[in-house]
């Protein structure tokens, strides 16, 4: 009688969260057919934009973390500005005469700590920034 009435409850059991797992898949089905039509109209080619701008995101970047990316933004526009500050020597160095010359490094060096204290205001104690 023992082994008849668990089998019979875990038989139901069973059915019962078959049930449930089916409950959820139409409930979630029925709330992401509701939001899309709730969803203002953006254009033909603005959706498709976003929909491809999506795909690429969750293809890469969601895969390896969101952390990386921005990581790596902040390593190419630290290498652009360091570019640009080479640039600036380079010019200042050019064909000028010595006064000039130190006159637009020390505007430059100027520029560049102006800079730093925009975007970094928070290392204003930290004189390794300004060098």
């Amino acid at each position: 009688m023992y082994g008849r009435y668990s089998r019979s409850l875990g038989e139901y059991a069973r059915q019962q969260a078959a049930e449930l797992r089916e409950a959820e898949k139409t409930r979630k089905k029925e709330e992401k057919q509701r939001s899309k039509e709730l969803r203002t109209y953006r254009g033909k080619w603005t959706s498709r934009f976003l929909r491809v701008i999506s795909f690429i995101w969750r293809h890469t970047f969601a895969k390896i973390g969101e952390d990386w990316v921005f990581l790596a933004l902040l390593g190419i526009i630290v290498a652009m500005f360091s570019y640009i500050m080479d640039y600036g020597i380079v010019m200042c160095n050019n064909g000028m005469d010595n006064s000039s010359r130190n006159f637009l490094f020390i505007f430059f060096k100027i520029c560049l700590c102006l800079i730093n204290v925009v975007f970094f205001p928070n290392q204003l104690e930290c004189g390794c920034t300004v060098i």
